[in-house]
């Protein structure tokens, strides 16, 4: 096979060609390499021992890092004894199946005595190892840089989240004591604010038309007719609110027929000041005053202000704090959709790119083993003497330092009722 040694002497198939010929890899030069992973591995094979024995139901989870399973089978282990474990966090629970692991396999338990030796390997082979070992510790170093920003990111939302939830669940408390009434409003609300905007529009139309006999310029016409457009409208609301609901405030309601009666005051004001401009600016052009036309302006003013009170007074509920509970409330959960799709994009965004990185970890292990693998297949080839025991089987995953990169983070917050829930109970929402 020395054509394949000279043509292909950049693989690791002709590398353990070379050395099986020289000899090199033998049963003296083989020495024993300790199962880095293998103490969270016996250890978790004890727990799920545990767990089978005492009927904790536990279910496997997908994309996890070497510790992901470990926790999470010691965390339900623990729930199934009545231990609250929530408030550790991921390094705490770390430490404590590490020392666990440790414990685990100093007993020997839940494996065989002979694997506590560790792996035969090569020199060559070893290296094969380190060197995949510190390509997994540069990905793990650009992982954590991009996991702190993104977990700071996905912390703001969460509390952003958290105290948008407080703050429904006070009003909604408020809402209940309301019980749970909707604002009963002829006039649905959101149509509400156009029909005063064109009232608005048409008062203006209306007012430059009736103006348009005063010889001044177009701009002070605009100015005259702008004036009652936007006043009309806003003293409506007002009229047409504290007609709706001045029933309901009690202690307030001389206060609220005070401003009622200045509102209606400055409307008639307004009118009349307006008719008596127009009028006296043709009495001094000499053109005879019709009383009538004035009355029909004043009616038609009259009109467009009695549409607008109208629309104020069908488009309110008589009760004022109810109608501001359930408006807030609306808003509020607005702001929660806005929130949890935001909290969505952040969540897929981190465990998209930590699937990445263990996909990567993994990819890296599995190269290793199998260039091994491929070693130990071209030693076996050339090989003069018999081929060292420990050749004649593959390594496996316990060769590789155990990798911690986080948990996942949940793909979508607490439901609205489950905030609700907690806030009841315990006064904040879990984040």
């Amino acid at each position: 096979m020395g054509w394949f040694d000279s043509i292909y002497s950049w693989t690791v198939l002709a590398q353990g060609m070379r050395h099986g010929r020289s000899g090199k890899p033998n049963n003296q030069g083989c020495r024993h390499v300790d199962f880095v992973k293998r103490d969270i591995i016996l250890l978790e094979q004890v727990l799920e021992k545990i767990g089978i024995e005492t009927g904790v139901d536990i279910i496997a989870k997908g994309r996890s890092d070497d510790f992901d399973q470990l926790i999470f089978i010691f965390k339900e282990l623990l729930r199934g004894k009545d231990i609250d474990i929530d408030r550790l966090t991921r390094s705490e629970m770390t430490a404590i199946v590490e020392i666990l692991a440790e414990a685990v396999k100093c007993s020997a338990m839940g494996a065989d005595r002979k694997d506590l030796y560790g792996e035969k390997l090569s020199f060559y082979e070893a290296e094969l190892v380190n060197i995949a070992e510190e390509n997994i510790s540069k990905l793990c170093v650009g992982w954590e840089k991009k996991k702190h920003k993104l977990e700071s990111k996905a912390k703001r939302v969460q509390h952003h989240l958290s105290d948008i939830h407080e703050e429904y669940d006070r009003y909604h408390r408020f809402h209940e004591e309301k019980y749970y009434r909707i604002p009963a409003r002829m006039l649905p609300f959101h149509f509400y604010l156009p029909a005063m905007i064109m009232i608005g529009i048409a008062e203006f139309i209306f007012n430059i038309q009736a103006f348009s006999v005063l010889d001044i310029e177009k701009k002070d016409i605009y100015m005259i007719a702008l004036a009652p457009s936007f006043a009309f409208p806003f003293l409506a609301h007002l009229i047409g609110t504290k007609m709706r609901q001045g029933l309901l405030l009690g202690e307030q309601k001389i206060r609220s027929y005070i401003v009622l009666g200045v509102a209606v005051a400055s409307i008639f004001m307004g009118l009349a000041s307006v008719l008596y401009l127009r009028a006296d600016y043709l009495i001094g052009k000499g053109v005879d005053l019709n009383i009538w036309i004035n009355l029909s302006l004043l009616g038609l003013n009259l009109l467009f202000l009695g549409s607008a009170t109208a629309a104020a007074y069908a488009s309110h509920d008589p009760d004022r704090e109810l109608e501001n509970i359930y408006d807030h409330k609306k808003a509020l959960r607005r702001s929660i959709n806005r929130k949890w799709r935001e909290w969505s994009r952040v969540a897929s965004k981190y465990d998209r790119k930590r699937g990445v990185v263990l996909a990567r970890i993994q990819a890296i292990r599995d190269d290793a083993r199998a260039k091994i693998d491929e070693y130990r297949l071209g030693v076996s080839l050339t090989s003069k003497e018999s081929t060292p025991e420990a050749f004649l089987g593959s390594v496996t995953d316990w060769l590789f330092m155990p990798r911690n990169i986080g948990p996942e983070i949940d793909l979508v917050p607490p439901t609205l009722e489950e905030a609700l829930d907690t806030v009841s109970s315990s006064g904040k929402v879990k984040s």
